[in-house]
């Protein structure tokens, strides 16, 4: 008897669940003038995917001058308590499909209590029985630890798992965890290596992938 596939799915937030992109960019600047650096002129493009310790490194050689992972983390901290955010398209409408059939989790490089800010504000957090911040892990994203931990606590073989990603940096992780990857751009202009790419999250392609082709709007 053929077994069911997929038994599980993976999501990253940041870009895909949720339009977070103006938080980080505001506390890429708000931590910038606080060390009485600036970006302006600077593209921010480079810093998507990143986790906060990347970031901050990043920060850090732009400026000439170091930006702690600390003061980063307060910053987004922050910007997602009090900026307007919402769900991307797409979201709101897969989850509720497949939290019908399927265990969910979210992999992210994000801190953990931003990425359950965010998800919360968004109603979207009691999709999820399972959130990983990469700060739990040995390593963030390219590597592959996030996702190995997150298919772990969901009791699922990666290779039973389809990642959704917005991202260059968290397809390579989720690809090098072993998982079916699953792409929705955040920025067009960079490629992205996953085995199907969608512009949102319920396009027909990716219900057909899960099984649920026609599903009712």
């Amino acid at each position: 008897m053929r077994r069911p596939w997929p038994v599980a799915a993976v999501f990253d937030c940041d870009g895909l669940l949720v339009d977070s992109e103006r938080c980080w960019h505001a506390a890429y600047r708000a931590s910038a003038a606080a060390v009485g650096g600036s970006l302006d002129g600077v593209s921010l493009a480079a810093f998507a995917g990143a986790s906060v310790g990347l970031a901050a490194e990043r920060l850090s050689r732009v400026l000439g001058q170091p930006v702690s992972h600390q003061l980063l983390r307060e910053e987004l901290q922050r910007a997602v308590e009090t900026l307007p955010i919402a769900p991307l398209p797409g979201a709101e409408r897969l989850l509720a499909l497949l939290g019908r059939q399927l265990p969910l989790a979210v992999a992210t490089n994000g801190p953990r209590t931003a990425v359950e800010t965010l998800l919360r504000r968004t109603g979207l957090r009691r999709r999820f029985s399972v959130l990983v911040s990469a700060e739990q892990t040995p390593a963030p994203k390219p590597y592959p630890h996030v996702y190995l931990e997150a298919c772990r606590r969901l009791g699922a073989d990666p290779s039973d798992a389809i990642a959704l990603e917005d991202s260059p940096t968290g397809a390579a992780a989720a690809r090098a965890a072993g998982l079916l990857v699953v792409a929705v751009p955040s920025s067009p202009e960079q490629p992205i290596d996953a085995d199907l790419t969608v512009g949102q999250l319920d396009d027909e392609r990716v219900l057909s992938l899960f099984g649920l082709r026609g599903a009712a709007r």
